[in-house]
C-alpha cells in the first residue's frame, strides 16, 4: 500500500501542511482531527508559519522575504526539524519539505 503524501511548505497566508497534489492546506483543527497531531507540534507549525507571514510586504510583495541570510538559515533549520517531527508523528505518510 502506498503512503499518503503531504508536504510542509510555508506559503503566505496559508497553513504550512498541505495534502497531495491538488489538495489544499490543512486548517489547524484538521491537523488534530484528521491527522491526529498533538497540540505542541501544531503550535510549532503555527509559529513557523507566523515567522514566514511576517516577511510579507503587502505594499511590495516582490520585496518580501527574509532580511538576512541568518534569518533564512534559521527558518530553514526550523522547517527541517518540523519535517522530522511530522515524519515521526505520521509514519504512514510520505512528507516532503519545500524550502523557500
Amino acid at each position: 500500500m502506498s503512503k499518503k503524501k503531504l508536504r510542509l511548505s510555508a506559503e503566505y497566508h496559508c497553513n504550512p501542511v498541505w495534502g497531495d497534489v491538488d489538495d489544499g492546506d490543512f486548517e489547524y483543527q484538521e491537523l488534530r482531527d484528521k491527522l491526529g497531531l498533538d497540540y505542541e507540534l501544531i503550535g510549532r507549525l503555527k509559529i513557523w508559519q507566523n515567522i514566514w507571514d511576517a516577511t510579507f510586504v503587502e505594499d511590495d510583495p516582490n520585496s518580501s522575504g527574509f532580511k538576512t541570510k541568518e534569518e533564512q538559515t534559521e527558518f530553514n533549520r526550523m522547517g527541517r526539524n518540523l519535517l522530522r517531527k511530522l515524519r515521526q508523528s505520521l509514519p504512514d505518510h510520505e512528507i516532503i519539505l519545500l524550502n523557500k
